[in-house]
């Protein structure tokens, strides 16, 4: 007879995979709330966490299966409006949308290179991270 055991808040596909924790947040610009928009935790090195914002702008992340959280660390923070990342496992990078004045939030958020925001995940929590975007 075996015993399974789950840990609140750990998550992952497989057994050699790191431990994520629930990682949430909210997304305005101009004090108004986001919708749809992508939002990425970037590593300098490993896998992504992503998440699509609702019409409030939160968002929950998921690394390895959906909303199953982020692995603790320090990330560059990415957000573009666009199609809707469907596989968290996905690591292609986005190209940051054209400069063609029609943005509905200023570009300079779309691009690992240029985010000014930045948000460390750890395994105390809690793991939350407004975010307001400015004209830059």
């Amino acid at each position: 007879m075996g015993l399974i055991c789950c840990q609140a808040g750990c998550g992952g596909s497989s057994s050699s995979a790191p431990d994520t924790y629930q990682t949430t947040g909210v997304i305005t610009y101009n004090g108004a709330p986001v919708a749809n928009a992508n939002v990425a935790f970037r590593p300098l090195e490993g896998r992504p966490a992503t998440g699509v914002t609702n019409e409030a702008g939160e968002f929950t992340l998921g690394t390895y299966e959906f909303e199953d959280g982020a692995v603790p660390g320090d990330y560059k923070v990415t957000v573009v409006i666009a199609p809707p990342i469907t596989d968290p496992a996905d690591e292609t990078a986005y190209e940051p949308p054209a400069d063609d004045g029609d943005s509905a939030i200023p570009l300079v958020y779309a691009s690992q290179i240029t985010t000014p925001l930045s948000a460390t995940v750890t395994e105390e929590g809690p793991n939350h991270f407004p975010f307001e975007l400015e004209d830059q």
